[in-house]
């Protein structure tokens, strides 16, 4: 070893010297972290809970996170974020196993968010195979709700965006779980206050429709988290 250090040369050395203080802090920027599957299993159980007090099999929750790491203190955040959307997805669009069956599905749904880093932001997409949104019933009950004009025009994508409208739902009946649960218009004052941003897309072909399948796309500041190596 010391016939090695000897025959380094000097820039040699500084190389190597850079590399050990390189993996050093990447070993740092690791601790006190965990993953996205483990920051969200708390949710994930919870609401798999839930669904018996709705008559519903426990989803299905699939986390695509493409080895993303999430500082603790980022975990509080990331799970009120979630739970709310996977609430949603739970009580008002995944049907009850006899309605799934109708349509060709298993009873069990599925809820799956796909994340990633985008610049500086964590990006998550989170979406069901439940019925869907009604555009129909959202404008409807908009329209009851004095929240737009009978005489508006509004294309799909601003019908959809209703959601986030304060007293504006699809549900048909309020539940146990909605009534002690928040609305979206709760939802995205609460990421918006992060620094974020939520919308919606629609990912259905045809958009004219009653039900069209669609996505909350959340977008969260750089606050602590980081992609593995």
């Amino acid at each position: 070893m010391e016939e090695r250090l000897t025959a380094l040369t000097h820039n040699e050395l500084n190389d190597q010297i850079s590399g050990d203080i390189l993996k050093v802090k990447a070993l740092l920027q690791t601790l006190d972290t965990i993953t996205l599957e483990e920051a969200l299993d708390d949710v994930c159980r919870s609401t798999c809970s839930l669904a018996g007090e709705l008559g519903k099999p426990a989803p299905n929750i699939t986390i695509n996170a493409h080895d993303i790491l999430i500082k603790q203190g980022m975990r509080e955040l990331l799970n009120n974020v979630c739970m709310h959307s996977f609430r949603n997805a739970l009580d008002h669009g995944i049907e009850q196993p006899e309605v799934r069956a109708v349509n060709g599905k298993l009873p069990e749904g599925n809820i799956t968010v796909d994340a990633s880093i985008t610049g500086n932001q964590l990006e998550m997409r989170i979406y069901d195979d439940g019925q869907g949104l009604k555009l129909s019933k959202l404008k409807e009950k908009a329209l009851q709700e004095g929240k737009i004009a009978e005489e508006e025009s509004l294309t799909t994508e601003m019908i959809a965006h209703l959601l986030f409208a304060p007293g504006v739902s699809t549900a048909e009946e309020v539940t146990q779980i909605s009534g002690r649960g928040v609305g979206m218009d709760a939802v995205k004052k609460f990421i918006e206050e992060q620094g974020g941003h939520v919308t919606i897309n629609l990912s259905g072909t045809d958009k004219g429709a009653e039900a069209v399948p669609f996505e909350l796309l959340i977008t969260l500041p750089n606050a602590g988290y980081l992609k593995s190596a």
